[in-house]
């Protein structure tokens, strides 16, 4: 695990509320187990890290993202989301390979849809060749 992970796990595992943490799976229908860590709560936890060690650098974000997403709890995801927005526009035209990942890899419509409007939108909007390459790989997959 990267030692950012190690760091912000770290973090998050000490503000889990597990009172908030069973109404939290509920409302995404049993899918993903979490820490019940709230939106707000997320955003603050997440300011004050980034304050305290800064973004990732762009060539660890990849292996980064992968990290969170192997954690079973949703608010790795969601903070993988956070920084993708933080970064969306300094990400190299190749690091739609790792978008696509985010996107297949524990899709549910909170971060299917966060990812398709923030990041995939601003990448597409930077590299229209990539755009067109994905679009259509995208539509010909049978992956709605």
């Amino acid at each position: 695990m990267h030692p950012y992970i190690i760091l912000l796990k770290d973090l998050f595992e000490k503000n889990a509320d597990p009172s908030q943490a069973a109404p939290m799976k509920k409302y995404m229908r049993g899918q993903f187990e979490y820490l019940g860590i709230k939106t707000p709560q997320n955003k603050t936890l997440m300011k004050e890290f980034i304050s305290k060690y800064g973004l990732p650098p762009i060539e660890d974000l990849d292996a980064i993202l992968r990290d969170l997403w192997a954690l079973p709890e949703r608010e790795f995801q969601y903070v993988g989301l956070g920084l993708l927005d933080k970064l969306e526009k300094k990400l190299p035209a190749k690091f739609i390979k790792p978008i696509e990942y985010l996107i297949i890899t524990k899709p549910w419509w909170d971060t299917v849809d966060a990812i398709a409007s923030h990041t995939v939108g601003t990448h597409f909007r930077r590299f229209p060749d990539v755009r067109e390459k994905y679009l259509s790989k995208w539509r010909a997959s049978g992956n709605i």
